[in-house]
């Protein structure tokens, strides 16, 4: 019984550390255009139908949309959409979603630059300044 309170103490605390991070991913990428939708572009009250808690404090959620979602004992955040679009958000700020297609987009946060990596090999940087 004690283990079942703990495990929700401590759920509830790896909630409240995201939730400052998911404000400031949510800004970055609403105003980076690089960036495909994910759901956290998006307020959603939607409840996780099953979580598992694993022993290295890997907590993995799953909806009843398909979404996954994975927290890391380190703050690293994963979200895997039912479309296979694929976002990771890095306890320093960083940000990179890999699309189906290959495409990979990465944010640097303290540089505020976005990196990103086409199929076909093509690098695009965007740097503060606009420049490409």
């Amino acid at each position: 019984m004690a283990a079942a309170a703990s495990d929700e103490t401590l759920m509830g605390a790896v909630d409240s550390m995201q939730l400052e991070v998911r404000q400031r991913a949510a800004r970055i990428l609403q105003r980076n255009g690089y960036f495909t939708e994910c759901a956290s572009m998006r307020p959603s009250s939607e409840r996780p139908v099953h979580e598992d808690m694993h022993p290295d404090g890997k907590l993995e959620r799953t909806y009843r949309s398909g979404r996954a979602e994975i927290l890391y004992a380190t703050g690293t955040r994963k979200e895997v959409l039912p479309s296979g679009l694929q976002t990771v958000f890095f306890s320093n700020g960083d940000i990179k979603q890999t699309a189906v297609d290959g495409r990979v987009v990465y944010y640097y946060a303290e540089a505020e630059t976005t990196h990103v990596s086409e199929p076909d090999g093509m690098q695009l940087y965007h740097f503060p300044n606009q420049q490409a």
